[in-house]
């Protein structure tokens, strides 16, 4: 779309298209490759918005705190998210950068589960440039990679 209202460029365009395609095929093998042992780990997320990432890489995600960005959590989804982890259902509760870190201490308070990094979805902490939605991934991948392996 943008070659195609900026002709004079759109050589540029593509190729820098094509450079980031390839550049994130190879670090999905890389990611594939480290969280495909981690599949069956489940862990509960701040966000549902993760079910993307998640459905991709085949992972157990088996809560979210949030459902949506227009309300806090309910009680009753504390409640919920707080009986999964309370049965020992999930392995590791990742915050989200940029929110209130209180539900998951509240969530998690005395009980056996990690806490993993916070996950930056809305590029809150990763650095701008063309490289951003790579490192947000890789970031995101690590993460997990650090809270589920056993």
């Amino acid at each position: 779309a943008i070659a195609a209202k900026d002709p004079e460029h759109a050589a540029t365009y593509r190729a820098n298209a094509k450079t980031a395609q390839d550049r994130l095929a190879t670090l999905d093998a890389t990611w594939q490759a480290a969280l495909t042992p981690l599949r069956q780990t489940p862990f509960i997320a701040y966000h549902d918005a993760l079910g993307y990432f998640t459905d991709h890489f085949q992972l157990t995600m088996v809560g979210a705190i949030e459902l949506g960005d227009a309300t806090a959590p309910s009680a009753a989804r504390l409640s919920e998210i707080q009986s999964i982890i309370t049965e020992g259902r999930t392995q590791c509760v990742f915050p989200e950068a940029g929110r209130d870190p209180k539900f998951v201490a509240i969530l998690t308070e005395g009980l056996p589960v990690r806490i993993g990094p916070p996950q930056d979805i809305e590029f809150i902490s990763t650095p701008a440039g063309p490289g951003q939605y790579a490192l947000m991934l890789d970031a995101l991948v690590q993460g997990m990679v650090t809270c589920l392996t056993p």
